[in-house]
């Protein structure tokens, strides 16, 4: 049996003040959409990362373990 691994790709950006971060995968897109938002903080990448076991890369930032 073959394990795929999942990543969903995240921008940073600052946007007044305030670190959000935007989907740049479809996966990601359609957990936003999931979720009703359109972008995450950077703890609800923490929960999708150590919850739902998927690999979260984000451009020009290093996730907290």
């Amino acid at each position: 049996m073959t394990t795929t691994t999942h990543t969903l790709k995240f921008e940073k950006r600052d946007h007044y003040g305030e670190i959000r971060f935007y989907p740049m995968c479809p996966k990601a897109q359609f957990l936003c959409n999931l979720s009703g938002r359109k972008t995450f903080h950077v703890q609800q990448l923490v929960d999708i990362k150590r919850n739902l076991g998927y690999n979260v890369e984000i451009l020009g930032f290093q996730l907290p373990e």
